[in-house]
């Protein structure tokens, strides 16, 4: 059978304290607690679902926990009977796995029947813990909390505590003095080991290290309580010393005096007053109570997700042959512990939950670090291989730089060779023009002739530079269409490496096939290159040949001269005539030779774009890659929260578990 042991004592009263030496002693409190907070640093062993549904049945009834007017028999019997079955199914949800287990909350004194009947219709055994405490160190301490009066604060103490004493007259029940429970600790807490019937090693030192200095602040002697107060309340205080709660018609007596001062000094209207300023005050703090209580909800389901988390120091006295161990005592249950079958933390040891098939959070972050050091192992292998080709193709380039340093030597010395003749051949024609000179008597017809010729010759030449020209503007046009096709390979490249970092989870056979594909890309690549260096050549000669032709003209220019030579009869106006033709054609020579040297540095210009372009893909490459390392990184991050879930299955989460599905 089942036991239910409720607290029924006033706030302030060491209640928490008690809460706690019961909760060490093993006893269950339920698994949604009341946090910590300024007020009580030890906690209050409150179940939150007790808490919000006494707050409920105060509210409703237009009453509050300082509420001395506060009567349970003016509630309905229907309402009665809705609290009843809210009762009970706190209890099964709670409770249900619990064999012993603790219901505290200050405002149960007032509220007990509506548990106790839950209790006897569930077949539940009931026992009662009444923690007392001098009157004035309440008023005191809720003077400080809640800025309440000493005398509103006396009231509250006796109406709580008269109260707790009358609905538990029917059942075993012990009265437990704060001032003992600090002062004569073993004592007291021997009388609750018998009291709960408990049969196992008990943790005094525990309880003893829980109950120190700072768990009460205002200290008052019960002899120092004054004789000016009501005489029900000397009467109380004078019990309280003598610690005799065996007279109950003495109680009953204090009980009765003390409701009918109440009826007397305090009106109807009064109260009413005091309830409407009570249910605002009442509205304003149930809506901050709320707030808290879901922010506790809130960070213990987070507590409850991670139940197989280390509590090293535990852990550490658990397993007496850990005390040498130097290493993180966390790492050595992931590593040996759990296979081992140890409990890593006492809420496990409690419950007697298995672990080993059971996930925590930080177990998860500890094999996702392991993951990622034999990743970045790998990715470092990764990066040596392609360093080791990168290295290769700059190899390929350095070369590709050195022939293209050679054909510039050549083309240098055709450049020599062709200045050379171009002088030789302005030698030639300042020759002929002093022959020219000399001669007088040439014939008009054939001066004519001649000149026709040179026409002919001279306009020869322009056509020929014409087609240099296009020939070059076609290089140019091939040069950039060679360009747009290596800008496609590497834009074709950089898709590829995309693909590679998008798809984590491809297997080896695809990775092959995307790195043949790289490397096929980069054959073109190298194709190309080789494609422009054969343009070149090509370019070369269409220039040997077009220079040859020049020569051939140049030697017909020397054959039209003789026979110029052999012209006697030439006027001299018709000689300054062809003299300025000469020189007009002597300066669209050395124009044609500017347009070479401008078509050659333009040729430079391309090849450091080609340099510059050729560095920016390094970079890009470089880039691409570290993208791909954070990639795997984010990746990796996202696949372990997803893995992350590790739910308990005891009767709170399980339930957790259907509001999550619904």
């Amino acid at each position: 059978m089942k036991t239910a042991y409720f607290i029924l004592g006033m706030h302030r009263s060491g209640t928490s304290a008690l809460g706690g030496v019961l909760n060490i002693m093993g006893l269950e409190f339920g698994s949604d607690l009341m946090k910590a907070n300024q007020a009580n640093s030890k906690g209050y062993f409150e179940n939150n679902f007790v808490y919000i549904l006494n707050e409920k049945i105060l509210s409703e009834s237009n009453s509050s926990w300082d509420d001395y007017h506060f009567n349970i028999n003016k509630i309905s019997k229907d309402k009665k009977k809705i609290y009843i079955e809210e009762a009970k199914a706190i209890i099964k949800k709670e409770f249900r796995y619990s064999k012993s287990f603790v219901i505290k909350d200050p405002r149960i004194c007032l509220l007990f029947p509506l548990w106790e009947t839950a209790c006897l219709e569930l077949g539940i055994k009931i026992k009662i813990i009444i923690p007392f405490r001098n009157p004035m160190e309440v008023a005191s301490s809720l003077r400080k909390r809640n800025s309440l009066s000493i005398e509103k604060s006396l009231i509250l103490w006796t109406h709580h505590f008269l109260s707790a004493e009358y609905y538990s007259k029917n059942y075993n029940r012990l009265f437990i003095s704060f001032d003992h429970l600090l002062e004569d600790t073993k004592k007291v807490v021997d009388r609750l080991y018998d009291f709960i019937n408990f049969k196992g090693q008990k943790k005094r030192k525990e309880i003893e290290s829980f109950l120190d200095a700072n768990i009460k602040y205002n200290n008052m002697l019960l002899e120092n309580f004054t004789k000016e107060t009501p005489q029900f309340l000397q009467q109380l205080v004078r019990l309280l010393k003598e610690s005799n709660f065996d007279n109950l018609d003495h109680l009953d007596e204090i009980r009765n005096d003390f409701y009918f001062s109440l009826e007397m000094f305090q009106h109807e209207e009064i109260r009413e007053n005091i309830l409407d300023k009570n249910k605002r005050t009442l509205e304003i703090t149930t809506q901050n109570k709320n707030l808290e209580d879901l922010n506790n909800k809130v960070n213990l389901l987070n507590a409850i997700k991670d139940i197989a988390k280390v509590d090293e120091d535990y852990y550490k006295q658990r397993y007496p042959d850990l005390k040498k161990y130097k290493g993180i005592l966390s790492e050595h249950y992931y590593k040996y512990g759990k296979s081992e079958g140890r409990i890593p933390n006492e809420y496990c040891d409690f419950y007697d939950i298995q672990t080993k098939e059971k996930f925590g959070n930080d177990e998860l972050l500890y094999q996702t670090k392991i993951e990622l050091t034999e990743q970045k192992d790998i990715n470092r292998e990764q990066k040596i291989e392609n360093e080791k080709k990168i290295r290769i193709k700059l190899d390929e380039i350095a070369l590709l730089e050195q022939s293209l340093g050679k054909q510039k030597d050549i083309n240098r010395e055709q450049k020599l060779k062709n200045e050379k003749k171009i002088k030789v051949g302005l030698a030639e024609i300042a020759l002929l023009n002093q022959k020219m000179l000399k001669e007088k008597e040439i014939n008009k017809e054939q001066k004519l002739k001649n000149e026709k010729k040179i026409n002919v010759g001279l306009a020869e030449i322009a056509l020929l530079n014409q087609k240099i020209l296009k020939e070059k503007e076609i290089n140019k046009k091939q040069k950039i269409e060679n360009e747009q096709k290596i800008k496609i390979k590497l834009d074709e490249i950089a898709l590829l490496e995309q693909d590679i970092v998008k798809q984590k989870e491809i297997n080896k056979e695809e990775k092959i096939k995307n790195e043949k594909e790289i490397k096929t890309g980069l054959e073109e690549i190298s194709l190309l290159n080789q494609s422009l260096v054969k343009q070149k050549e090509i370019t070369r000669e269409v220039k040997m040949e077009n220079k040859r032709k020049i020569t051939i003209r140049l030697d017909e220019i020397s054959l039209l001269n003789q026979n110029l030579i052999e012209e006697k009869e030439i006027n001299q106006q018709q000689k300054r005539e062809k003299e300025k033709k000469i020189q007009q054609g002597l300066d669209e020579i050395l124009l044609l030779n500017e347009k070479i040297n401008l078509l050659e540095e333009k040729e430079n210009s391309l090849e450091k774009i080609l340099q510059k372009r050729e560095k920016e893909l390094k970079n890009k490459l470089k880039n691409i890659k570290l993208l791909r390392n954070n990639l795997n990184e984010v990746l990796e991050d996202l696949v372990s929260i997803k893995e992350s879930k590790c739910w308990i299955y005891t009767k709170p989460i399980r339930d957790f578990e259907k509001v999550l599905k619904g």
